[in-house]
C-alpha cells in the first residue's frame, strides 16, 4: 500500500521497480479525490517484496509512504 502524488509516471515507475525484481503484480487499485494531489495505491503481488525493493520504491520522488503487508498465506 502506498500514499503517493497523483502525477503521470508514478504508477509506472513503481511497477517497473517491482518487475525488474521479478515481482508480479496480480491486482491494483488506485484512488484519489483531485488530480495532482495525494492518492492511494494498493497492489496485490504474487510474492513477498524484499525490504530493499520497498526502500527503492520509498525513495521515489512523489512517494510519501509504502508498506508491504502479508494478509494471508492461505489460499481462499
Amino acid at each position: 500500500m502506498s500514499i503517493w502524488l497523483s502525477i503521470p509516471g508514478n504508477i509506472g515507475r513503481a511497477s517497473t521497480i517491482l518487475g525488474k525484481n521479478n515481482i508480479n503484480i496480480a491486482g491494483m487499485q488506485v484512488g484519489r479525490i483531485h488530480p495532482g494531489e495525494h492518492a492511494i495505491m494498493v497492489l496485490n503481488v504474487d510474492s513477498d517484496v524484499p525490504e530493499s525493493v520497498m526502500d527503492e520504491i520509498r525513495g521515489m520522488p512523489g512517494i510519501f509512504t509504502a508498506t508491504f503487508a502479508r494478509i494471508s498465506s492461505e489460499k481462499i
